[in-house]
């Protein structure tokens, strides 16, 4: 019989594969471990000693069958909302996820608007627009467009979409890893930066497998922040 300290290790364990998997990345050993320590607010390790790499191939074999069941049940409760949008999306989508005719506007101008002018260093072109950021552009742009009024479309439209592609990505990418993790998803923080007329920027911090929310807040405080993630009972 496991102890409660060893099950509560194979646990850790397994979530931490789940987690990799529901975000495509590679679960080996070394990477669950460098998860498990990057991650250790999530995982409630605090300052625990994280397992063996032989301890953690131990949990990979004996509980293949329970990583397979979660990993089902994540697979048939969700659509796969990180794939790349197009009105097509819209069949799949359902009520759930219902898109209003007027929002399907706002998104295919922000669209547009990253393909032409949004660049990554080098001229590489942007990633492509998700079906999550796109529920998450409809969602904001009645809060955005409230605040930026259009009075000169040819400078300020551009501006309110980047505005929305900003902050779509900053709300998509904190639900993406929220929901991988499995705390609870909870956007105070961002809301907050929202309403004050911050920028967020989405960006890998050095050492980290997954993406970061930043929020360069505006003056007088012109501080730079990081939404983190919340454990449960936060």
């Amino acid at each position: 019989m496991r102890t409660k300290e060893a099950k509560n290790t194979s646990e850790k364990v397994i979530d931490a594969i789940i987690a990799s998997k529901s975000l495509n990345k590679e679960y080996s050993a070394p990477q669950i471990l460098k998860d498990l320590d990057t991650h250790r607010n999530l995982y409630h390790l605090k300052n625990e000693r994280l397992p063996s790499e032989a301890k953690v191939y131990q949990v990979l074999r004996n509980n293949k069958s329970e990583i397979e069941t979660r990993q089902n049940a994540i697979n048939s409760n969700s659509i796969d909302l990180d794939r790349d949008w197009n009105l097509g999306s819209l069949a799949e989508l359902g009520p759930r996820y219902y898109l209003s005719p007027e929002s399907l506007t706002h998104i295919l101008l922000v669209l547009d608007f990253s393909k032409r002018y949004l660049k990554l260093p080098f001229n590489e072109p942007y990633p492509p627009l998700t079906i999550r950021q796109a529920i998450w552009i409809a969602r904001l742009y009645p809060i955005i467009s409230q605040r930026n009024r259009i009075k000169n479309p040819k400078k300020d439209l551009p501006q309110l979409c980047k505005k929305l592609w900003d902050w779509s990505e900053a709300y998509a990418t904190h639900e993406r890893i929220s929901k991988a993790f499995n705390p609870p998803f909870d956007t105070t923080e961002l809301d907050q930066a929202l309403l004050e007329g911050a920028t967020p920027v989405v960006a890998y911090v050095e050492g980290a497998e997954t993406p970061s929310v930043l929020i360069f807040h505006p003056s007088p405080d012109n501080r730079v922040s990081m939404i983190k993630q919340k454990q449960d009972g936060e």
